[in-house]
């Protein structure tokens, strides 16, 4: 009987301890604040909303400076854009402006849309012009991107066209270019590939112009690209294909590149000695070969100025 009592009494002690414990109404406290909390978020939320610091307006918005042809106010565009009265407190706030900053053409990825502490970040990465395409002598020259996109022309009122390379395909396609559509060319859109490789100013190195021999249509690349220069007096350069088509045996970009480095620092690019001269590099080494193919092929040669 005693030890019925002793186990009851245990029992009766270990209840008020638990109950009587701070951790416990500490826990209730919380639970019951964060309900109330909860209740009454929708009846404050509006308010809260509205309070001035937390509107969105243009001197809250950080974006990268734009290149000089884009001709538009990029934070009135992304403000323009969202709901009348946009408030960082609001969740569609960031998707709005990332779904904003895709309809503008003229940038080529997004790197980044966040809220930040005094308002929203915008990190983006712009199209950037590498070449003029040459469709014929009366057409004059298109402006494309890195991948082969057909930019505005008026893209050209604020670049100079001589930090440009050319690109000349063997009778281009006919049809009408989309303006911020990718070529509808592949042998274009290898150019531009070989236009942009990273480190190379083909300007500095006296190149002019990318040319492709191969015929239109044509898939097997079987002719390499060659890229010349500005003057008769200069070196041609036997290419090969376009960065990550390199047939078994090429050389990648980087080694080509460097072997043009090579070579031109040596011979020179513009003087009397080197006309007529062209270098293979596909082997990553500058090989001189002769000049058949231009002189069976001269159908560029009336571009060169």
């Amino acid at each position: 009987m005693a030890r019925r009592q002793s186990n009851s009494s245990n029992r009766t002690a270990s209840w008020r301890y638990v109950v009587l414990h701070p951790a416990l109404w500490f826990m209730l406290a919380t639970v019951g604040m964060i309900s109330g909390a909860i209740q009454l978020w929708p009846a404050h939320y509006q308010t809260l909303v509205d309070l001035p610091e937390y509107q969105l307006s243009e001197q809250k918005i950080q974006v990268d400076t734009p290149p000089a042809w884009v001709d538009v106010d990029l934070k009135q565009e992304i403000l323009g854009n969202l709901q009348q009265d946009a408030s960082l407190l609001d969740n569609q706030l960031v998707p709005s402006a990332v779904a904003t900053c895709k309809s503008w053409p003229w940038v080529e990825k997004i790197n980044r849309v966040e809220k930040v502490a005094d308002g929203l970040d915008v990190e983006l990465q712009y199209r950037q012009p590498i070449g003029l395409v040459e469709i014929a002598t009366s057409s004059g020259q298109q402006v494309i991107d890195r991948h082969g996109v057909l930019m505005d022309p008026r893209t050209m009122d604020t670049i100079s066209s001589e930090k440009l390379v050319r690109i000349s395909v063997s009778r281009p396609l006919p049809g009408q270019q989309k303006i911020w559509a990718v070529w509808q060319d592949h042998r274009v859109i290898d150019a531009a590939k070989i236009g942009s490789i990273n480190g190379a100013d083909w300007g500095k190195l006296g190149c002019y112009r990318i040319v492709s021999w191969d015929p239109p249509g044509s898939q097997s690349n079987k002719n390499p690209f060659e890229i010349w220069p500005r003057t008769a007096n200069g070196i041609k350069i036997v290419w090969g294909s376009a960065p990550g088509k390199e047939k078994t045996g090429e050389a990648s970009a980087d080694q080509k590149l460097e072997a043009v480095r090579l070579y031109l620092a040596q011979a020179g690019q513009d003087n009397d000695a080197n006309r007529g001269r062209k270098i293979d590099v596909r082997s990553g080494s500058a090989v001189l070969v002769d000049d058949l193919q231009t002189a069976q092929l001269p159908e560029f040669n009336d571009k060169l100025q």
